[in-house]
């Protein structure tokens, strides 16, 4: 384990896999979902998560994921158990984020679910939510570093982390703002 997954789990504390762990790791209404409907990822979402992919397990170790959109997902989810990792994201809320944000949003939005899947194959443990979506917005600033970004560029994502606005099992908006930049730094 190197020293940046040891600073991105320092909440988390170590633990067993059971079967009770899998399921969503993250998703605002996970509810309803169908991953019956999961369709192959659009051209330029898949370009995005190749991206964001390329520089997280470059610097972390990433385990197999897929990735699909599903108009069933009300945003975005990750997903995992013993045997498969899946990212699935709506493919209208994702335009709506990149229109309104800007494309840096949505790559912030997908760096922090496949932040879930690099937490999640490291800490299988019994973790707290809270800590779990700390963790992922973390590495979410940390993709920005690792591109070479300028802090600035994170504004983006801010401004979309701000208008979700409180939910339960997340830190606050204000609070995820600054595990952002906190992520951003720490991979600078």
């Amino acid at each position: 384990m190197n020293i940046k997954t040891i600073v991105f789990s320092v909440f988390a504390f170590f633990g067993v896999m059971n079967n009770a762990l899998a399921g969503p790791l993250c998703a605002l209404a996970p509810a309803g979902h169908n991953p019956r409907l999961d369709q192959p990822a659009s051209r330029f979402a898949a370009d995005q998560m190749r991206l964001v992919s390329n520089f997280l397990c470059g610097r972390f170790r990433c385990p197999q994921f897929s990735f699909h959109q599903n108009p069933t997902i009300q945003n975005a989810m990750a997903w995992s158990d013993q045997t498969d990792s899946i990212i699935r994201y709506n493919a209208g809320f994702m335009n709506r984020t990149a229109r309104s944000y800007g494309n840096f949003a949505a790559i912030g939005i997908f760096a922090h679910e496949l932040g879930h899947i690099i937490d999640f194959s490291q800490n299988q443990g019994q973790i707290p939510q809270p800590q779990r979506e700390a963790t992922a917005d973390r590495y979410a600033g940390c993709v920005f570093a690792l591109a070479g970004h300028p802090e600035s560029d994170l504004l983006s994502l801010a401004r979309s982390l701000h208008a979700m606005g409180a939910s339960p099992g997340y830190p606050t908006p204000a609070e995820r703002v600054q595990l952002v930049r906190i992520g951003y730094r720490q991979c600078r």
